[in-house]
């Protein structure tokens, strides 16, 4: 465990609340690699995430959010900078095994989401569990408490949240960042109260979940169905775990009378692909099963937000922007995410865009389509409405009509984005202990 308590002087102590009174707890849980589609409030079948669900109908549904990237590092410096990642710099993949290994990490130039709260007079403090978002790289910038752990759970990390709770100020509203780890591979997770099957059948003779280089030589050519579903079963295995772990933080935040005046935000960093396109895990181009992900946003009570569903188009990008908002604290300056309160409210706004970056391609995803133009220059483009799958590229006789429409609003949002930062290195040696942990989420 490596904990980082950050002094330094607050910027503003004038609390702006929303509304008369103290401003809410903002906590905000980034599930780890968590596909939107496989959540009850999103329609699955499955009981895999009656906390969750529970949290959604007390809350907000966005049913079209989506993730910046196709993998964690830049989509939470997205997140938690309210850039893009071709802004801020974080998009390449890390590769190599040497222990020393040199990284991207977050320009110390740019402030971050904690950064805003904590002048806004809110305590900061994270509790993260994955090897990409260490100190090191900047992720702890703006956290008074920045508790980055290594070889533990989503339970051992809500208790660890709370007991954060239990010690900060209470004079002063609380920013929290809680990062879960467990639905990400190796899929080995599982509630002892659940059989093995509870999600489909799992062969128990099945080695691939336990063998990253075997699955990856097999999904092409010799992947068998029962090997996807099996795949499949022990995923949802791993999101009911992580839904329960999100039940105990709710419990904990209700016993300590936090719950009325929390603002508790569930989302995640990016999806999982189980061969929708050839691929599994995640990090590749950006289509919906990696970059669509659950936004679940429970209002305090005071804040009078009726429940339901919102369906217009959102990006993490945006969220920092519309957390700062919704808790009543003064806009986000110099920033590409805008802030979606007034959906939240209940207006919605049909037209917005999400625009998604990874080394493989850039997309721009409206509410019904999406442009996707890889570095060679290539373009594809899918009708959302018609082929919500992404199985049939319009584009291949070429770009005309509304993918030509489309791929015109991406060439203006590029235009109108920051110019490009230059990612500061940062040396990193990873201990034995994190080379096993990067090597079994399959980083290495």
């Amino acid at each position: 465990m490596r904990s980082l308590l950050l002094a330094g002087p607050l910027v503003g102590l004038a609390l702006a609340g929303c509304g008369a009174g103290r401003p809410p707890d903002v906590i905000l849980v980034v599930v780890d690699t968590l596909r939107a589609d496989r959540l009850g409030a999103y329609g699955y079948p499955k009981p895999t995430s009656p906390a969750i669900d529970a949290v959604a109908r007390e809350g907000l549904v966005f049913t079209a959010a989506h993730s910046p990237a196709t993998w964690t590092k830049p989509a939470v410096a997205s997140l938690l900078t309210a850039l893009y990642p071709g802004e801020h710099g974080i998009v390449r993949m890390m590769r190599g095994q040497d222990p020393r290994v040199r990284l991207q990490a977050l320009p110390s130039s740019l402030p971050t989401l904690a950064d805003r709260f904590r002048a806004g007079g809110y305590a900061t403090l994270a509790v993260v569990h994955q090897p990409n978002l260490g100190e090191e790289m900047g992720f702890a910038r703006g956290f008074e408490t920045f508790d980055h752990r290594s070889s533990t759970d989503d339970f051992a990390l809500v208790e660890a949240l709370l007991g954060r709770l239990d010690a900060a100020d209470r004079e002063r509203p609380v920013f929290a960042w809680l990062h879960l780890l467990d639905v990400h591979w190796p899929y080995t997770e599982r509630l002892p109260d659940l059989p093995l099957d509870a999600f489909g059948p799992v062969d128990p003779a099945d080695r691939m979940h336990a063998d990253r280089r075997a699955v990856r030589r097999s999904r092409l050519r010799h992947f068998r169905t029962a090997n996807l579903a099996t795949l499949g079963a022990r995923y949802d295995h791993g999101v009911a775990w992580t839904d329960r772990a999100i039940g105990k933080l709710v419990a904990g935040l209700r016993a300590r009378g936090r719950w009325p005046r929390t603002l508790l935000v569930v989302t995640a960093d990016h999806g999982e692909g189980f061969l929708e396109h050839g691929r599994l895990e995640h990090s590749y181009l950006p289509y919906d099963e990696v970059t669509h992900v659950p936004l679940v946003l429970r209002p305090p009570e005071r804040a009078r937000i009726a429940p339901g569903r919102r369906t217009s188009v959102v990006s993490l990008t945006d969220l920092g922007p519309t957390l700062l908002e919704l808790a009543g604290l003064p806009a986000w300056p110099d920033v590409s995410g805008k802030s979606f309160a007034a959906i939240a409210r209940g207006r919605e706004e049909p037209d917005r865009t999400a625009l998604i970056e990874t080394e493989q391609a850039r997309a721009l995803r409206s509410a019904d389509a999406k442009v996707m133009v890889r570095p060679t220059g290539g373009v594809s483009y899918y009708d959302l409405a018609a082929d919500p799958r992404e199985t049939r590229d319009l584009a291949v006789a070429g770009c005309q009509g509304p993918c030509r429409d489309l791929l015109g609003r991406l060439r203006r949002v590029d235009a109108g984005l920051r110019p490009p930062l230059r990612p500061e290195g940062a040396d990193v040696r990873f201990t034995r202990e994190d080379l096993e942990e990067l090597r079994a989420l399959g980083y290495l």
